[in-house]
């Protein structure tokens, strides 16, 4: 593979060193966002091969390994190998005598692999001298052609089939179909019995075409988990472990490619419905988005979709995607499909309420950044702070959750995971709005609202701070607590919830608003001697990641001589 990246061409995805699959759905779906910013008709065609592996000619791929320059004592092994290799049919429960062949390279060979590559790598080189207008991505045996030449729009699936037959190839045309952004284009690609489809599922990812909504291939994708969620119910596996299958089976499995086309919010409550359903914390006052959004890490369906979507931006889209396209989406300057990978991205990036400038910077509560630069591990952190504030406006009808927005997500949860198992359930419960006193139950039974042990009315409010059943445990809280009680936040008072400090936003917003930017040198060296450089740093605060910042600086320092005095150094750069 190291030696294939040598010549092989930038069009082959499959069995390349650092390449996906989603590496080019993602660039069929800019392209096809690309001819509609511009106005400009786009047609392609996505052809299946039939038994790719089985249906190899053998002696023309290893022809091929010889002229790229593969060492003749691996073509010689490898020739050696497929001609000593015997096919058996099974015919019922019977199975044929074994025969030689000549077509066919086994399947689970990692040459094998490096055959095909060689395949789709003549079939580029092929396109280019018969169809310079016509470009061609291919995955193993998934070959797309894609021009905006009117002229070879109708051809491509002529050259394609072409050259599968030079090389004794067949293209499966039950899965071979044909797409255009126009509607004049696709109607003569019908007119010549090709197949067309306005959306489809393309390795993995979901290719919509026309101006259409769709999101057929994610909506069937989610559909096929409602069998996993009764299974996951019924396990007797304890909650952690199911809280893991969620987020190693359920949403990857689901959730892949959900950076291809946008999904509505009904979506993702009936997902968050059926998720805690499954961890069977289907109780009375539990919120789902509290339980999954802030209470446990990175299991929301909606926030992973957001973050996964950022991601896969940075990955696949150039630097200057938000200002070249989402930005001029965003204030109407640019009409786009809603599958458009900017549509998509601006639809995630306000659905946790940020705004994108025409500059292309994104705006947070915290100021302005750009998430393809900018460091991953801040991008994260802020569309996860971004997500607290979305949660809270989600309870903001319950005044238990008061003050929510200023929560401590990474504080509570280290609390949670301190405690003893037991005493983690009764807290989880807690924090996801657990409703347990008499005053609530008394609203679905027929039963009195009143407190079992003083007559009052059973509220958290009494539960916690009043009723005299639980005084001792209130003595042993700290003694400035009740004075402040009041001032304290529901949140916090009331479902436990660690709060940050109020200036704590503020804080940060100092500490974005520094120049990312190094600084350039304040200072040159003297030519024909030594400089001496002295590199230092210190962290405030170190262990506290809610406060900590640090320095740096560079300094050139004097000769070691018998006149040296620290007044001669110079800072070159610091920040």
């Amino acid at each position: 593979m190291q030696f294939a990246e040598k010549w092989v061409d930038d069009s082959v995805y499959g069995n390349r060193r650092g390449r996906q699959a989603s590496e080019l759905w993602q660039h069929l779906l800019l392209q096809i966002e690309s001819a509609y910013a511009t106005s400009t008709a786009l047609t392609g065609i996505s052809a299946d091969l039939e038994k790719c592996f089985n249906c190899i000619p053998r002696f023309p791929a290893l022809c091929l390994a010889v002229l790229v320059g593969t060492p003749a004592s691996v073509t010689t092994a490898w020739a050696g190998a497929l001609a000593n290799m015997r096919r058996h049919f099974k015919v019922r429960e019977s199975y044929s005598a074994g025969f030689l062949t000549t077509t066919g390279l086994a399947e689970g060979c990692g040459l094998s692999v490096y055959g095909m590559l060689l395949v789709d790598h003549l079939f580029a080189c092929w396109m280019k001298i018969q169809a310079p207008p016509v470009r061609c991505l291919t995955y193993v045996d998934d070959w797309q052609t894609l021009t905006r030449d009117p002229d070879f729009a109708i051809r491509q699936l002529q050259l394609v089939e072409k050259f599968a037959s030079l090389i004794d190839l067949t293209v499966d045309r039950g899965k071979t179909f044909g797409w255009s952004t126009c509607p004049a284009m696709r109607r003569r690609l019908r007119d010549c019995n090709i197949p067309v489809l306005h959306h489809a599922r393309e390795l993995g990812g979901h290719l919509g075409v026309s101006r259409q909504y769709t999101n057929k291939t994610l909506a069937q994708r989610i559909t096929e988990l409602d069998d996993f969620w009764p299974k996951l119910r019924h396990s007797r596996a304890r909650y952690h472990a199911k809280v893991y299958m969620l987020r190693a089976v359920a949403w990857p499995r689901g959730l892949h490619a959900v950076s291809s086309a946008p999904v509505g919010d009904q979506i993702w409550l009936d997902l968050r419905r059926k998720a805690v359903k499954a961890l069977s914390m289907q109780k009375p006052g539990v919120n789902p988005a509290v339980l999954l959004g802030l209470v446990e890490p990175m299991l929301d369906p909606q926030f992973l979709a957001v973050l996964w979507t950022f991601r896969s931006v940075r990955s696949h889209c150039p630097l200057d995607f938000w200002a070249d396209s989402i930005a001029p989406l965003a204030h109407g300057d640019l009409d786009l499909p809603p599958h458009a990978p900017a549509s998509v991205a601006l639809g995630r990036a306000q659905s946790v309420g940020l705004s994108v400038l025409r500059s292309g910077l994104v705006r947070d509560q915290f100021g302005l950044f750009c998430p393809q630069t900018c460091n991953a591990a801040e991008m994260d952190l802020r569309l996860q702070v971004a997500w607290v504030s979305v949660v809270a406006h989600k309870v903001s009808h319950r005044a238990d959750f008061a003050g929510l927005e200023q929560v401590d997500f990474a504080a509570t949860r280290r609390a949670l995971v301190s405690l003893a198992y037991d005493e983690q359930s009764l807290y989880r419960l807690s924090l996801a709005g657990g409703l347990f006193t008499e005053s609530y139950k008394s609203k679905w039974a027929d039963r009195t609202d009143r407190c079992r042990w003083c007559g009052a009315v059973d509220t958290l409010q009494h539960r916690y701070w009043e009723c005299p059943q639980h005084h001792d445990l209130r003595t042993s809280l700290a003694p400035d607590v009740a004075p402040i009680l009041n001032s304290i936040p529901p949140a916090l008072s009331l479902r436990g919830w660690a709060l940050l400090p109020p200036t704590w936003n503020s804080w940060i917003c100092l500490l974005a608003a520094l120049p990312a930017a190094l600084p350039s040198p304040s200072c040159v060296f003297t030519c024909g001697v030594w400089s001496d450089l002295f590199t230092d740093g210190s962290c405030r605060d170190q262990s506290n990641p809610l406060c900590r910042f640090a320095a740096w600086s560079v300094t050139v320092a004097s000769a070691c001589r018998p006149t040296w005095c620290p007044g001669l150094a110079r800072v070159m750069a610091a920040s």
